[in-house]
């Protein structure tokens, strides 16, 4: 694959679950990755810093510190120069088996795009099955930036914005209202969401982070998501 692509993260002591999962797919797939680190071990940091694919990293300290999404732009800010795309990949989600297949459309396209939108599945009960009713049944997330944008920048803009956008000037005054868009059909597996437990405290987990900066979670999705009266409807897939 000719394009450089490099992935961004971030992760705190919370996430200590996911680790080896992460560092394992990030080794699969052979993909840079730079990493943001919230209030984090220095055991935490050596075992990510120390992987031979991490290119750079950034940490937050501050024990009053409340994370938000606009955190990972201290991570996205230490990027080498010499990248074309950045993937986003949270903790807790691994790609496909045929990412690596996939991806080396990059090398063909057309660098007029500012983003790239893939599908994004909740894996739910099993490793083996996906939730497809409600919100899951259209799940999509913007999975590449195309780093090639300059003089425009691209920011973490809010705290309970998950995407990035562009502006004019470093001041964030003026954004681009709209993105020259592609898709392309590599999905990303997401496992945070798989048991009941582990659905149960995601949602306790952005409840503080997203009310501490805007007063509540602003998204319903966990509400529903946990919501008994609602029958889930999952299929097997073949991703993994």
């Amino acid at each position: 694959m000719k394009t450089k692509l490099v992935i961004l993260t971030a992760t705190c002591e919370e996430d200590k679950q996911w680790f080896s999962q992460y560092l394992n797919e990030i080794t699969r797939i052979n993909m840079s990755f730079v990493i943001h680190f919230d209030r984090c071990s220095d055991e935490t940091k050596s075992l990510f810093r120390r992987h031979p694919l991490c290119v750079g990293s950034s940490e937050m300290n501050d024990p009053n510190h409340t994370y938000g999404e606009m955190d990972k732009q201290m991570a996205f800010d230490v990027i080498p120069k010499d990248y074309d795309w950045m993937m986003p990949l949270d903790i807790d989600e691994t790609m496909e088996k045929r990412f690596n297949e996939k991806v080396e459309t990059l090398d063909t396209m057309d660098l007029k795009f500012d983003i790239i939108d893939c599908p994004w599945w909740n894996l739910w009960d099993s490793p083996k099955h996906i939730r497809i009713d409600g919100p899951c049944q259209t799940g999509h997330r913007v999975k590449f930036y195309n780093l090639h944008r300059a003089p425009l920048l691209w920011k973490f803009y809010h705290p309970t914005i998950n995407g990035m956008t562009l502006f004019e000037d470093d001041k964030m005054q003026k954004r681009r209202s709209e993105f020259i868009l592609n898709k392309l059909d590599i999905s990303t597996l997401h496992w945070g969401l798989m048991t009941k437990e582990l659905r149960e405290s995601h949602k306790a987990r952005w409840d503080r982070i997203y009310s501490s900066h805007v007063g509540k979670n602003p998204y319903g999705f966990w509400d529903w998501m946990l919501d008994e009266k609602i029958t889930p409807v999952i299929r097997e897939h073949d991703y993994l």
